[in-house]
């Protein structure tokens, strides 16, 4: 009996060998038809979406070394990796298109702020590009100690919808190594909101200041917010100061 039971179990081994080795002999046969009849060689290259200021030249020489290379072989990671080391690739998506194309999608940067007069910050807040040899007028600009663009940015973005309502264009937004803010509108004052309850007085300022001294912010030279529940205001040489609380 225990012969028997034996002779299965070696039977039953030899038939497990017999089927793992057949399985894998599959398994490497389909490997190899495709890598021979299915990974045919990329030959188009298909461009997506419209972009500015992204060297087209750069882009050409590095999808030239996608083609003649496998379709499914190809490296798509390592080709996106090197298209978005390029000045303004913000985000690169590639896909494969059977039988031998591949389409590439570049996502530009966009730039929302300049920082500390040298460099340029897009709608994340970071640093993506040095400004040498841009001129963008049209922008803000952020002053402050270096890792702090995050956090000035922010206030920025939040400040935004406060400026397209009251109809202002934003000079700059400056934070000193003291953690006091001072932002300006073009051609208006210097705005001084201090180290602490920011958030309250720019409502403050938007919500009561802005409307009653609109039509004066050329003529005035600072509006203080540093008040636990008022402001000042500093006019011009010509006119004098003027406190007020509520």
């Amino acid at each position: 009996m225990i012969n028997i039971i034996k002779k299965r179990k070696k039977s039953y081994n030899l038939r497990w060998l017999i089927n793992s080795s057949l399985v894998t002999i599959l398994i490497v046969s389909i490997f190899l038809f495709s890598k021979i009849f299915v990974d045919t060689p990329i030959q188009k290259l298909e461009l997506v979406g419209v972009f500015q200021r992204v060297n087209p030249i750069q882009v050409e020489e590095i999808f030239s070394q996608a083609l003649g290379k496998g379709f499914f072989s190809i490296e798509i990671r390592s080709l996106e990796k090197d298209l978005e080391k390029l000045n303004w690739v913000d985000n690169v998506e590639i896909a494969r298109r059977w039988p031998n194309k591949i389409s590439v999608r570049i996502y530009e940067q966009v730039p929302s702020a300049i920082w500390n007069n040298d460099s340029l910050l897009n709608s994340r807040g970071e640093i993506f590009l040095s400004r040498k040899n841009y001129n963008f007028p049209e922008l803000p600009n952020l002053f402050g100690p270096n890792g702090s663009e995050l956090k000035i940015a922010k206030k920025y973005f939040e400040l935004k919808d406060f400026l397209e309502k009251a109809n202002l264009d934003l000079e700059f937004i400056s934070i000193d190594e003291r953690s006091s803010w001072i932002i300006s509108f073009n051609g208006g004052p210097k705005i001084r909101l201090g180290r602490k309850d920011i958030d309250s007085r720019t409502i403050r300022l938007f919500d009561l200041v802005i409307p009653n001294f609109k039509n004066d912010l050329s003529r005035i030279s600072y509006i203080d917010m540093r008040y636990e529940s008022g402001f000042s205001v500093g006019w011009e040489s010509t006119q004098v100061n003027h406190l007020a609380k509520f």
